[in-house]
């Protein structure tokens, strides 16, 4: 049996959901036997990103922020504009597809870049992107600083989504 899916009307009465902090308070409790504590943040963190239980369903806590917010689910996916999964403030996050989410990924840890990469091997900084569903290869670099402006470079030249490769 599938669970019902909760509504923007059911979820105001659970949680109030603060845009500013992207945080959301239990309200009261969806049942007398929830351990639910009226006050306290819901939510968990799983895989980096903010869960909430509501009503024995987990969601994530961006796309019940657009529940909230608009009245319905994403349409697709939600995208973190700084890379970060339980940075939930409604200006943080917004509607996407999967192509414009990938680009905006942040595949390693040690570039804050979109589309730049240290390369071991070479021990040098790299970029590349993908535009029509082809990769293509910037170059190498030893400064970081001129991976970063060769991919901007080609975001303008390729026309990629204007608000990646920062």
């Amino acid at each position: 049996m599938t669970k019902p899916i909760v509504t923007q009307e059911r979820l105001k009465e659970l949680l109030h959901y603060d845009p500013d902090t992207g945080v959301f308070i239990h309200l009261k409790k969806c049942n007398s036997r929830s351990r639910v504590v009226v006050g306290s943040i819901a939510g968990f963190i799983q895989h980096g990103y903010v869960m909430i239980s509501v009503e024995a369903v987990e969601y994530r806590a961006h796309r019940l922020a657009f529940l909230y917010m608009e009245g319905q689910f994403p349409r697709d996916q939600v995208d973190h504009i700084n890379h970060e999964r339980n940075d939930n403030r409604w200006s943080n996050i917004r509607h996407s597809n999967y192509a414009e989410n990938m680009l905006n990924k942040s595949k390693y840890k040690n570039s804050k870049t979109v589309g730049v990469h240290w390369h071991s091997k070479h021990r040098k900084w790299y970029s590349d992107l993908s535009s029509n569903k082809k990769r293509i290869f910037l170059g190498l670099f030893i400064e970081r600083w001129d991976a970063i402006c060769a991919r901007m470079s080609a975001n303008n030249k390729y026309k990629v989504h204007p608000n990646h490769g920062r």
